[in-house]
């Protein structure tokens, strides 16, 4: 690359035996700053010479003539080559100005990882006081790199640092007031280049193409659970580097015109996982690209998304949904695209505070980097993970006070007097039919799913309950009507009965009285009690148990 500009043996002549300090990154690593594209001539490498400072004179100076006889000064002279650091605040990263050097002796002298065609980086230097404090972005200058290593800078377009940092770059255009360029002038670059929509920059270069992807998530509405999806409108942004469009201007150019948008190779991701896409095109298709003088490209648009969420309901309405968002490449493996998430957090995943669901709310979220096997290859996956929990506000209110004041209404029954029989009978059925409404009306939203809900263990005990209270009014009921034909039967026939009948028969009349207010004194406790009971194994046990403990007992009876 280099060595074809320059010769090798130039090369080696520059970056062994000088240093840089003190000057534009232009000036010091003009091939990296270009991606070795662009010919500079060789004037820009000639060596600034590191001066020795002349040894002090050991008399004071005398006033020379020309044929006096002097001691000559000392002729300047470079100094020993070392390896120097070149720390660039991010706020200067568009000027690309070097604000201090520092001299290290134990620097490595490879080619660091994270090196960008912007400036000469590596990761952040770590302040000996505290680790997790980060000071500036460090860099090498282009004399402690050894020419055999020189076939590494090709794998500049792979380095992520630029894009990493670029939603930073624009943020730095709006404070400063930097003006972008129209897109017309992006017109005269792509015939001059020849450039083809078509081809991917990776096809030209034989490199993988990094696209840095991140999300801002606009709102989230219409989660169904009967249909176990929901809607996103979300702002999907893409960052990647195609060094065909590297201008050279002094601001990026922006696009906003759709007509142009055809004109530039993009990335192609889908939403593996969503039911239903759309661009948002009112007024006009929603989106803005960026192409920064390097070949750095912003995209940005609007969407709408209709992903599914496969739910798991052993816990509902107590339950704690995990939904995925899934991006994938359409066309291009793994070895020739790959998406990354940006790796700022904020940068990956943004989230309108103002996103409010009816039953659920997200109390956190992640993003994680995936891959996709199909028939024709791998590609590149990546992964949005939202944890979700349900608010009980509905359902304490359309669900949980409605049943238990059914239950406690049914309690009525123990404290009616025996003979009140239409009245027992009435409160208990009419307290079991509203209860099997309620349940109805609960169930119609939710999926018919083959194992039992937290929900259905609710509406199973209240409603057995409830249906015990009605038998227990009827046996009540019943040994009190016992006892009024028996003592009736005394009545009408007691001329003809001995003394003994009667007695037997007052006493079974009094035992069925007596037994069935003994039912009722014992269940106007037990009542409340089982009820307690209840809700706490169901507030411990069935609300904290595991949450797929269901899904694996239904699928072990479904294999008997």
């Amino acid at each position: 690359m280099i060595e074809e500009l320059y010769g090798i043996e130039k090369v080696e002549e520059i970056l062994m035996h000088h240093s840089y300090v003190g000057v534009n990154l232009e000036q010091i690593c003009p091939l990296i700053a270009h991606g070795g594209q662009r010919y500079i001539p060789p004037a820009i490498h000639r060596p600034i010479p590191i001066l020795h400072p002349p040894s002090a004179p050991s008399s004071p100076p005398k006033n020379l003539h020309h044929h006096s006889t002097t001691t000559p000064t000392p002729t300047p002279t470079l100094a020993t080559p070392k390896h120097h650091v070149v720390i660039v605040p991010e706020m200067n990263e568009i000027d690309q100005k070097v604000i201090d050097v520092l001299t290290v002796t134990d620097m490595p002298t490879d080619i660091p990882e994270m090196m960008t065609t912007e400036k000469i980086a590596v990761p952040k230097k770590k302040d000996k006081k505290d680790e997790k404090e980060e000071i500036g972005h460090v860099g090498i200058d282009l004399a402690s790199i050894d020419s055999k290593k020189l076939a590494r800078l090709e794998k500049l377009q792979e380095q992520d640092i630029v894009l990493e940092n670029i939603l930073r770059r624009l943020e730095y255009m709006a404070q400063q007031g930097i003006k972008p360029f129209a897109s017309t002038f992006l017109l005269p670059l792509m015939k001059r280049v020849k450039y083809d929509p078509r081809s991917p920059p990776t096809l030209l270069e034989n490199q993988t193409i990094n696209v840095m992807i991140g999300i801002h998530v606009q709102s989230i509405s219409n989660f169904e659970l009967t249909t176990m999806d929901y809607d996103m409108d979300v702002w999907l942004r893409m960052a990647w580097r195609d060094p065909r469009l590297a201008h050279g201007l002094s601001a990026p150019i922006l696009i906003s015109e759709e007509t142009f948008l055809k004109k530039v190779w993009r990335p192609d991701p889908f939403f593996s996982n969503s039911k239903h896409s759309l661009f948002h095109r009112v007024t006009f298709l929603n989106f803005y690209m960026y192409i920064f003088p390097n070949g750095e490209l912003f995209f940005e648009t609007r969407l709408y998304l209709k992903p599914k969420c496969v739910l798991t309901l052993c816990k509902y309405p107590h339950d704690s949904q995990v939904c995925f968002l899934r991006i994938s490449s359409i066309a291009f493996t793994n070895d020739l695209v790959q998406f990354q998430w940006f790796p700022k957090r904020y940068d990956a995943i943004r989230l309108n505070k103002n996103v409010q669901l009816p039953e659920l709310y997200i109390h956190n979220f992640s993003q994680a980097t995936c891959l996709t096997h199909r028939k024709t290859g791998n590609f590149t996956c990546l992964e949005a993970q939202f944890n979700m929990k349900r608010n009980l506000g509905y359902h304490l209110a359309q669900t949980y006070i409605p049943t238990a004041t059914c239950v406690l209404f049914s309690w009525i029954s123990v404290w009616l007097p025996e003979e009140f029989v239409e009245g027992r009978i009435f409160v208990a059925l009419t307290v079991f039919l509203t209860l099997s409404a309620e349940s109805n009306a609960a169930k119609e939203t939710l999926p018919k799913v083959s194992y039992i809900k937290a929900i259905d263990v609710w509406f199973g005990f209240t409603a057995t309950f409830i249906f015990f209270t009605m038998v227990q009014a009827l046996v009540v009921i019943s040994l009190e009507h016992r006892s009024k034909i028996i003592r009736k039967h005394i009545e009408e026939r007691a001329e003809t009965l001995s003394v003994y009948e009667v007695t037997k028969l007052a006493k079974r009349s009094a035992w069925c009285h007596r037994y069935g207010r003994g039912l009722d004194s014992f269940f106007k406790i037990m009542y409340p009690l089982i009820f307690v009971i209840f809700l706490i194994i169901y507030r411990f046990v069935i609300i904290e148990g595991d949450e797929n403990k269901c899904i694996r007992d239904g699928y072990r009876h479904s294999e008997l």
